[in-house]
């Protein structure tokens, strides 16, 4: 995993290094951005919407409960690290590297 520089794991954890683009048509992974994974959705940014949205997402890609994955930083910013815990790290790396090669998403 060290060669991906948009996650890395601490002990049971994976945190995933995000930037999200809020107001756009559809939700959906975008493509790397710099150092992050850029994420669109459809939601505005107005009062933790986008966040939701973000969560919302997330579990239901990697399937996992929206309990196990939080915004550790960035909550106000589009540049965010969500943490994801009480999940198969392997499966949630190898399941984050398809959705990111075929751009993943809803409609």
């Amino acid at each position: 995993m060290t060669d991906i520089p948009w996650f890395f794991q601490r002990g049971e954890t994976l945190f995933v290094k995000i930037f999200v683009q809020p107001g756009a048509k559809k939700t959906a992974i975008d493509k790397i951005y710099g150092q992050e994974l850029r994420i669109t959705v459809n939601a505005p940014q107005e009062r933790g919407a986008a966040n939701t949205a973000l969560i919302a997402f997330l579990s239901a890609l990697l399937n996992v409960s929206q309990s196990s994955i939080t915004i550790c930083k960035g909550r106000t910013s589009r540049h965010k690290t969500v943490a994801i815990t009480n999940a198969p790290i392997t499966k949630i790396c190898e399941r984050l590297a398809f959705c990111v090669k075929k751009k993943i998403g809803s409609k």
